[in-house]
């Protein structure tokens, strides 16, 4: 007994005419003898019919072909192009379900010996294009890879499965997915040192497949993969922990869980930890020397990430002093801290650093060296200007010595001329050693100044080194520009008309879903320097309102400009009512700067047969033409024609989920829709669309959505479709 194994292919979507349906099936089947060998390069006969109903039902069309196999077995055929005395045109696709019965002769005569029957399983779009207007229970997918198939009884959507999932066909014969990857979760990370932590995960779900191994992996990038270092910890679902070894001190790491099924690679979420460090410190200026101490002290920004369980000051007359020799402990913890060092000698050189310990060690901080003395005038130090503005700076000192005397005043004295003194402007800071800050006001905008430290004691007033600054220009002045919103992504900037005095070395604009906005939310970076500039921001979630203002930095800080509010929005979305048709642009005389509007449309034509008046032909006035003047065209149409059952009349009757602003859109408004056909659906293709937008007394324009062209029909026209608009 010989044997075949037929494989259905594809549906080709020959026609005739644009008006036509196609007109041939293209099928292909591997012809196998009773040795399970391939009939490579042989002419069959094949007799092929498409059965209604069942396996076993009535025949609607049946022919006659004798093709040739390849050198793979392989025949391939047209159904609907063979011998036959029925007409394929006339089979009704959309009338309950059809299977393909073919008999085959591997001699290449009618002596068929060989016969199968498959389901066509979907009848595809073509076949029964010509009777889409009578079908009501189609199933319409919701998005790409969503599958249609027949229950028996309606057409039915399956939605679309994840990747690495099998399609079956369950007992009742439905398609359905089976299998997936696994679910997984990294756990947070655990007893971490500095070259090793414990972490893991958590297996909620293997997927419908057999988890065959499961473990941590690990990187100094995001998202670590299993190429990268790993552990491997046993199989099956469920919680397990990993310990992570070799690692580097005070280095940043990503974590995720992986598990591993048929299916393939799940991931859990990217952890991220850091591998503790010695601490990180400095050791602060000498302060208050006297004859016989000095005060300093350090400033601890990192714990490496322990904690620092001892911190202080070591010292000697020898240079590097450790925690072996002279010391004085100053708490815990980080931050700066003080210390002062007391029973020195006089006149004596010594050399000091902090200190900071944790579980991993003890680290050093800079050297430092001062001299004990005798009484002189303060040392002191100036400090560079900073946080400086238009009209004022802050400044200081740093008294290392008060010279063996209380220090009874000190400040720092300024001028636009050189070598500043206290009989200039100053001003006065208390009379403590050490470090303080002092802050300068009353100055001229781009102006250079000269400024130096000062401290007195009972010995007389010195001074710190002389610095130097320029107050900075005015602030940028700019606008920002109207926002041209395309769904997730809008288009918008800034213009700078002024860049205060100073280049402009960063623009941009800044967005948020609050008010005022800030550099210190959402921001593009769009160049440098004054004019006119584009932005572009992405990534904005549909339906979601935003603020947004353009911003110019210079030397002075940032200025913003007027703030633009928007909404993102995008062509086929639904909205108040319907499916956003259009959503206005710069160009556009409705276009508001401050907010986002645009056209709604219905999900379905409103009517498919209707006619454009009431039955009286009088001018209503309604010629508008352009977007935007649809309401005043409907308002128009229903002032001269009253009541009655004409397009404009059911559009301004029309209630949509609340909203009943609703309008016979203008020519222009109705192009739109056109232009946006396939983004906003349902439109008859092959059909003319009335606009209100009269021509004369007894034509008006309408629409032919087939090829967009515009054309002048009879107001009692009752053929034409009508699809309503509001504006939002």
């Amino acid at each position: 007994m010989k044997r075949t194994l037929a494989v259905f292919i594809a549906i080709a979507a020959t026609t005739i005419a644009w008006a036509q349906s196609p007109e041939a099936i293209s099928y292909q089947a591997v012809i196998r003898n009773s040795s399970d060998q391939l009939i490579a390069n042989t002419q069959v006969g094949m007799q092929i019919s498409i059965l209604q109903g069942s396996v076993d039902g009535t025949p609607v069309y049946t022919e006659i072909q004798t093709p040739t196999t390849n050198a793979n077995g392989l025949v391939s055929v047209e159904i609907g192009t063979g011998t036959t005395s029925d007409d394929f045109s006339a089979i009704d696709w959309s009338s309950g379900t059809y299977f393909i019965k073919t008999e085959t002769d591997p001699a290449g005569s009618t002596g068929y010996s060989i016969s199968g029957t498959s389901q066509l399983l979907s009848v595809p779009f073509a076949f029964h294009a010509k009777t889409a207007e009578n079908i009501t229970n189609a199933a319409i997918g919701n998005k790409i890879g969503d599958l249609q198939y027949w229950n028996g009884t309606d057409w039915a959507i399956l939605e679309v499965g994840q990747s690495g999932q099998q399609l079956q066909i369950n007992d009742s014969s439905i398609p359905t997915w089976v299998g997936s990857s696994a679910s997984i979760s990294t756990l947070s990370m655990a007893n971490v040192t500095g070259v090793s932590a414990n972490g893991g995960g958590h297996i909620s779900s293997d997927g419908g497949a057999m988890i065959t191994s499961r473990g941590i992996c690990w990187s100094t990038s995001p998202n670590p993969t299993i190429d990268d270092s790993k552990t491997v910890d046993g199989s099956g679902s469920g919680s397990f922990i990993s310990s992570l070894t070799g690692l580097t001190e005070g280095s940043t790491y990503h974590v995720r869980a992986y598990a591993i099924n048929s299916f393939g690679v799940a991931y859990g979420n990217n952890v991220e930890f850091v591998t503790k460090s010695l601490a990180t410190i400095t050791t602060s200026e000498a302060s208050s020397i006297s004859n016989t101490s000095i005060r300093t002290g350090g400033t601890i920004s990192s714990d490496g990430g322990d904690y620092v369980t001892t911190r202080g000051i070591c010292w000697n007359t020898s240079t590097n002093p450790t925690i072996n020799d002279n010391v004085s402990s100053s708490g815990s913890g980080i931050g700066s801290f003080e210390s002062t060092i007391s029973n020195l000698t006089i006149g004596t050189n010594y050399y000091i650093r902090a200190f900071a310990t944790n579980s991993i060690g003890t680290k050093y901080g800079n050297e430092i060296t001062a001299t004990t003395t005798s009484i002189v005038v303060p040392t002191v130090a100036t400090v560079e200007a900073t946080s400086i503005t238009d009209v004022s700076a802050v400044s200081g000192g740093n008294i290392a010595s008060d010279g063996g005397a209380p220090v009874s005043e000190k400040g720092v004295c300024w001028s636009t001329a050189p070598n500043p003194t206290t009989d200039d402007f100053k001003t006065q800071d208390g009379s403590e050693s050490g470090v303080f800050s002092s802050s300068i006001s009353g100055l001229s905008p781009n102006s250079a100044y000269y400024i130096r430290a000062y401290a007195t004691n009972t010995e007389g007033t010195s001074y710190g080194n002389e610095t130097s600054f320029t107050t900075i220009p005015s602030l940028p002045e700019l606008s920002t520009k109207s926002a041209a919103v395309e769904g997730t992504t809008v288009i918008l900037g800034g213009i700078i008309t002024n860049d205060g005095g100073a280049n402009v070395t960063e623009r941009g604009v800044c967005w948020s879903t609050s008010p005022n906005p800030t550099i210190a939310d959402n921001v593009t970076s769009d160049g440098n320097g004054d004019g006119e500039y584009l932005s572009q921001i992405i990534g904005l979630t549909l339906g979601d309102t935003y603020y947004s203002r353009a911003f110019a930095t210079n030397s002075s800080g940032t200025a913003y400009g007027n703030e633009v509010r928007f909404t993102a929005l995008e062509i086929g979305q639904s909205f108040q009512g319907g499916i956003i048709a259009y959503i206005y642009q710069p160009n556009d005389a409705e276009f508001d700067s401050t907010n986002t509007h645009g056209i709604v449309t219905s999900a379905t034509d409103l009517s498919t047969g209707i006619q454009w008046y009431n039955g009286t032909y009088v001018p209503t006035g309604a010629n508008a033409r352009w977007i935007g003047s649809g309401d005043d065209n409907t308002n128009a149409i229903l002032l001269s024609q009253f009541s009655g059952d004409y397009a404009a009349k059911i559009c301004f009757d029309l209630v949509l989920d609340g909203y009943s602003d609703w309008y016979l859109p203008s020519l222009e408004e109705l192009r739109v829709l056109y232009i946006n056909r396939n983004s906003i659906g349902g439109f008859a293709l092959t059909k003319h669309y009335w606009t209100s937008t009269e021509y004369n007394l007894s034509q008006a324009y309408t629409i032919f959505f087939y090829t967009g062209s515009e054309s002048l029909l009879s107001k009692n026209d009752t053929s034409r479709y009508v699809r309503p608009i509001r504006y939002f």
